[in-house]
């Protein structure tokens, strides 16, 4: 395997890392849908999920060590890790969902495949009650809700475009929908189904990811046209809006006190933005050396928003966040 020169890092407007240049790893990520780009999760423990062809691999960066967690008959275009549970779909609507157990195996819970159409994006999530849920955003324009680990079906949501990406708040009562259009939904959880409340039109092309900053006062969506905004959660005020020069394909907050919001371009960049004020971002360039763009498979923040991962085609970078800078206030105090 050859090892790629470490990514370049160039920044605008603010500075939240704490050095220029990333901690890289030398794994690999597989993409199979050129949209698709959700296919990095950082688990409890801080070891990374990534996709690898037909597999998906346990990396601990600490050990720097490789575990294979799902061997599947087909290369996943979504993946997701929440609460001990990994889940992966595919092309032809496959879903495999496994129980990561105490000494690291895992054991397989769900085969089947829940339509012929592709497995946008998966999300776990608690439920109100406090059960656990997998989510399945489906290119047959629905959002299906199973329970885990019985995979019983609770709930099917039907659109009038392919959905993309899905994401629960904190606490379960309110989900996010982005798909195949200019919109973005909130739904409010009831006690058998979802009920639509408030819908935005921001974009001009479709809606890419979605997602709810920890404390659930703070949502945000990315758009193919290069747009990331933010909204207050209670009020739904557009609060930023950001542009960028390629399509947007993923969006995660961190934890506090680290308030930081990650974005990630098509190829190359990614953005931190500053999820207190909103007013400052840092960019950061990802340079290889064998095609000068290398493609962004995914984005992930460690638990503690110490470390924010990026996937790329040929390797894994490591920005470490500048943690007591964003534990300082303006006064010297800290959070």
């Amino acid at each position: 395997m050859t090892i790629p020169q470490s990514p370049v890092v160039k920044t605008k407007e603010g500075c939240f890392t704490r050095d220029e240049t990333p901690e890289v790893y030398s794994r690999q990520t597989t993409i199979s849908h050129w949209q698709l780009r959700d296919l990095v999760t950082c688990a409890e423990d801080g070891c990374i999920y990534t996709v690898h062809r037909s597999t998906v691999i346990k990396f601990d960066p600490f050990a720097l060590k490789s575990t294979t967690v799902q061997s599947l008959d087909f290369q996943p275009t979504s993946m997701c890790y929440k609460d001990g549970y990994i889940a992966t779909g595919g092309q032809q609507g496959q879903l495999r969902v496994a129980k990561i157990q105490p000494n690291g195996s895992a054991t397989e819970v769900h085969r089947g495949d829940v339509s012929t159409s592709v497995n946008n994006a998966l999300h776990i999530a608690p439920r109100p009650d406090g059960r656990v849920q997998l989510f399945v955003c489906n290119n047959d324009q629905s959002v299906r809700m199973y329970d885990l680990p019985t995979m019983e079906q609770t709930a099917q949501l039907r659109f009038d475009t392919a959905m993309n990406y899905c994401s629960v708040s904190p606490d379960g009562t309110e989900m996010l929908c982005v798909g195949d259009n200019n919109q973005m939904m909130i739904y409010h959880a009831r006690e058998s189904d979802w009920h639509k409340t408030h819908t935005f039109q921001e974009f001009r092309d479709a809606g890419m990811a979605c997602a709810w900053n920890p404390s659930g006062t703070l949502i945000s969506a990315v758009s193919q046209d290069g747009r990331c905004c933010v909204w207050d959660a209670h009020s739904h005020r557009l609060l930023a809006r950001y542009r960028t020069e390629g399509a947007c394909r993923d969006v995660k907050f961190s934890s506090g006190p680290m308030d930081l919001l990650a974005f990630s371009e098509h190829t190359t960049r990614c953005h931190l933005v500053d999820a207190r004020m909103l007013t400052r971002k840092q960019v950061l360039y990802l340079d290889d050396d064998d095609t000068g763009e290398p493609n962004i498979s995914g984005i992930s923040f460690t638990p503690g928003g110490e470390r924010l991962f990026v996937g790329t085609e040929h390797s894994l970078a490591a920005f470490s966040i500048d943690t007591v800078r964003r534990r300082t206030l303006g006064n010297g105090g800290l959070v």
